[in-house]
């Protein structure tokens, strides 16, 4: 029984440290801006207070039934502030940092 518990226990923090397999990004709900004709910047203001930018046109996105990839429908206007929801994933740097990278983002 311990046995089992204790092999238990080890397959699930493997599964959740993993580096293959598929990962589920945390989500926040903010308001996100683009930010200019000249680039593509983007940036998240968090309902939880943390921020966080990303490119809109390296990003997936949902808009109702439809997506895509790239340049999501409420983000193409600069300057427009938008409630969204954004999904998140910490990533693991090579000097044992980290950083968090935006990998889609829900519009209205």
């Amino acid at each position: 029984m311990g046995c089992a518990l204790l092999m238990s226990v080890a397959g699930v923090f493997v599964g959740i440290r993993s580096p293959w397999g598929v990962k589920t990004p945390h989500v926040a709900h903010g308001v996100a801006v683009r930010a200019n004709h000249e680039n593509d910047l983007v940036m998240f203001d968090a309902n939880d207070g943390s921020q966080l930018d990303f490119g809109a046109a390296h990003i997936w996105w949902e808009s109702g039934s439809v997506s895509g990839d790239g340049h999501p429908p409420c983000l193409r206007t600069p300057g427009r502030k938008v409630q969204v929801d954004v999904g998140f994933v910490r990533i693991a740097g090579p000097d044992g940092g980290s950083r968090t990278q935006a990998v889609w983002v829900r519009c209205p």
